[in-house]
């Protein structure tokens, strides 16, 4: 009688082995790049952190413009509390442990000068509804400073912006 040996249809061990390290270097590589990326990626989010920051001062000097030329002071109440002088002094506390400065101006009781903390629903209010997150903002209308108190800072610095130009002038 006669052995036959059966075709056997399969994956050899060897077949097998190679496969795995195959992908453990793609797998290697794959986090290398990812880990030198993350600059990148770091420098996308600062990046998206300044522009909503800029769209936010954006609103606040056209609704201080608004008021300017309504002369009524309910535009500038219509938009956030304005904060008392405890509030002010915890933000300005904030500022100078975040930044070595005391970077917004006086507390003022005038309702023109006064800062205001803006919520997400106050920003929708105002036209800004493609911002992504919930943060809250210290503004203050006639300045045009605008400080994101709930994140505060990026690897960039703090996130405080102020008018270059006075906006009365």
């Amino acid at each position: 009688m006669y052995n036959k040996v059966k075709s056997q249809n399969g994956i050899t061990l060897i077949a097998l082995v190679i496969t795995v390290i195959i992908l453990l270097i793609l797998a290697g590589i794959g986090i290398g790049e990812l880990a030198a990326n993350d600059g990148d990626i770091r420098q996308t989010k600062d990046t998206m952190s300044l522009t909503e920051l800029n769209k936010v001062q954006q609103v606040v000097i056209e609704t201080y413009l608004k008021y300017k030329q309504l002369g009524n002071e309910s535009v500038l109440l219509a938009y956030g509390e304005k904060i008392s002088n405890e509030k002010y002094t915890e933000v300005n506390n904030t500022l100078h442990t975040l930044s070595g400065n005391d970077l917004i101006v006086a507390y003022n009781t005038d309702v023109e000068k006064s800062y205001y903390i803006l919520k997400r629903n106050d920003l929708t209010k105002m036209g800004l509804e493609n911002i992504n997150n919930n943060d809250e903002y210290i503004v203050n209308y006639s300045t045009g400073e605008v400080f994101n108190y709930t994140q505060k800072k990026n690897s960039n610095g703090v996130l405080y912006i102020y008018a270059k130009n006075n906006i009365d002038e």
